[in-house]
Formats: structure tokens, C-alpha cells, sequence
């Protein structure tokens, strides 16, 4: 449980990142701006890919609740998205 709450709030993150991104690109920032938030996005993606990774490892280990493992895999699947887009 504990792994999966980082993996929450490393997705909360990269949300932020996202979102921050995408207010700066609408708002037609400078290119060093911009480079700044992809920067601190893909940062956030690779934390949020690490999160995961350890909560798969621990739920595997401890044989966490199974309602933990598609909340873990949107997760992942939220890391791939942010990382393709970066």
C-alpha cells in the first residue's frame, strides 16, 4: 500500500509537469521555458516509472491487495503515455 501511495503522488507530479507544460506552450512561452517544463516532465515520468516498478516489486513480494494491481497498471500506463509524449 505504501508503494502504490508514492506511485500516487509521483503521478500526481507529472501531472503537474503536464499541465504546467501545456499552460506554458498555450501562452506561447520562450523555447528556454519550454525545454525547462519537457525537462522537468520527463524527470517526472522516469519517478513515476520508478514508483511503479517498486510497487509491482512489493505487491509481488507481500501479495497485495488485487484491486491494487489495475490501479498500479494505469499508472504504467500513465509513465508510457508522458514518456512518449516527452
Amino acid at each position: 500500500g505504501m508503494r502504490v501511495a508514492d506511485a500516487r503522488r509521483a503521478e500526481s507530479l507529472a501531472g503537474q509537469a503536464g499541465r504546467k507544460l501545456q499552460e506554458h506552450l498555450n501562452r506561447g512561452l520562450s523555447g528556454e521555458v519550454i525545454q525547462a517544463d519537457f525537462d522537468r516532465l520527463e524527470l517526472a515520468a522516469f519517478e513515476l516509472e520508478r514508483r511503479v516498478l517498486a510497487a509491482r516489486d512489493a505487491q509481488k513480494r507481500c501479495g497485495g491487495p488485487a484491486e491494487l494491481t489495475g490501479e498500479i497498471e494505469q499508472f504504467h500506463q500513465r509513465s508510457n503515455s508522458w514518456q512518449d509524449y516527452v
